[in-house]
């Protein structure tokens, strides 16, 4: 073991090192997404990865306390927005060429207008001017205290008692 190293690494320096780098990156990509138009199978693409993202932060939800609560819930709309555009663009993809062409007409006007609310809602709220910042800001916290199960506190930052 190197002499530099000092004893055990802190969950949440970790977690906070890391974490807004990744929300950068989501944020980011999100603005390609409607940069340069956007395909039924990127949106796709964009659900997995909002999917991703959400399931990582949801770890850790219990450790940074309110206002990641806050933020937390505005990625639920996100992913239920691009599910339902993938639902739409699943079932216009399985009808066959000689189909209901009032079932694809429904369908692709479904995907239109899921699409324009997904965009209006990145846009005005999940993404709106300071927001990624913001996000940058809390996730760059360590962890609130926390109140252990014996109940003393453990302001170590660690997800396990000592």
């Amino acid at each position: 073991m190197s002499a530099a190293w000092k004893g055990r690494v802190r969950v949440d320096e970790c977690v906070a090192g890391v974490l807004p780098g990744v929300a950068n990156e989501y944020f980011a990509a999100g603005e390609a997404l409607f940069a340069g138009g956007k395909s039924p199978q990127e949106m796709h693409e964009f659900r997995l990865r909002t999917k991703h993202f959400r399931y990582t932060l949801e770890l850790f939800e219990p450790r940074y306390g309110q206002k990641f609560s806050v933020l937390l819930k505005r990625l639920k709309p996100v992913q239920e927005a691009l599910g339902d555009i993938n639902d739409a663009a699943t079932a216009l993809a399985w009808l066959q060429p000689d189909e209901s062409a009032k079932a694809r007409q429904f369908l692709e006007k479904r995907i239109a207008s899921k699409s324009k609310r997904f965009e209006q809602y990145w846009k005005t709220v999940f993404d709106k001017d300071g927001e990624r910042v913001r996000w940058a800001k809390v996730l760059a916290q360590p962890f609130q205290t926390v109140v252990a199960a014996s109940g003393s506190a453990d302001e170590t930052g660690s997800l396990h008692p000592q």
